[in-house]
């Protein structure tokens, strides 16, 4: 939110009331002078009643109070329908693999929980390790995401981590990771619009050459629909 400067510059003390039970408001700065800049951040508990709320924020200044009201909408939570997103059945149960090489792992650290699955492994492995698991997006979803960490040696020539999304709805698949080849970069998040109730298939992949030099591998974790 923007606080405006008329006149001399002032300390302005800010305010939000009429947040439903669960929601929490946090200000950047919750007194900044007049003419500056704050930023006003919303949290809520999934235990918080669905539906749409006026929020009044509030600035008391030294000598002039403003208010300003906005409609805040609050939306069910979405159950995600992956079956064993995270991996943390110690398996790949509900997933299906093809190709040479993929296990749950506990190491190296898995983006959350105890499990991450490893698509290809430390010595080398010849073409795709593949796991995929076909779902409907859940009520109120519009989002599909997941995180992966890539360890590979060689080129996008010839090594990679990849994923695809088929919507067999609209009978069309769209790239969610292209050919990706790094090391050492991290933990990265990868995301894609869904439709509610449209069936989907994701595909999560590693591709190694079975170079003695280049063994790749990706861990893949937290597949999830929002």
């Amino acid at each position: 939110m923007s606080v405006t400067k008329t006149g001399n510059a002032q300390s302005v003390a800010l305010s939000a009331t009429g947040l439903p039970t669960g929601v929490t408001a946090t200000f950047a700065n919750g007194s900044p002078n007049s003419g500056t800049n704050t930023t006003l951040t919303l949290s809520s508990l999934d235990s918080t009643t669905p539906g749409t709320y006026t929020v009044t924020v509030t600035g008391v200044g030294t000598s002039t109070t403003r208010s300003a009201t906005f409609a805040l909408t609050v939306r069910a939570p979405v159950v995600n329908s992956i079956v064993n997103p995270g991996f943390e059945a110690g398996s790949l149960i509900n997933w299906t693999l093809t190709g040479p090489s993929g296990s749950p792992v506990t190491s190296p650290a898995p983006k959350s929980g105890t499990y991450s699955a490893q698509l290809g492994a430390t010595t080398p492995t010849s073409g795709d390790s593949k796991i995929a698991q076909t779902v409907v997006a859940p009520a109120g979803a519009t989002r599909l995401s997941f995180w992966y960490s890539v360890r590979c040696l060689g080129t996008t020539s010839k090594d990679w981590a990849t994923a695809t999304l088929y919507d067999a709805t609209a009978a069309k698949t769209t790239t969610m990771l292209s050919k990706t080849c790094t090391n050492g970069a991290g933990w990265k998040q990868v995301s894609v619009n869904v439709v509610a109730g449209r069936t989907y298939t994701i595909t999560l992949v590693n591709r190694d050459d079975n170079s003695s030099t280049t063994p790749t591998y990706t861990l893949y974790d937290d597949v999830i629909f929002s």
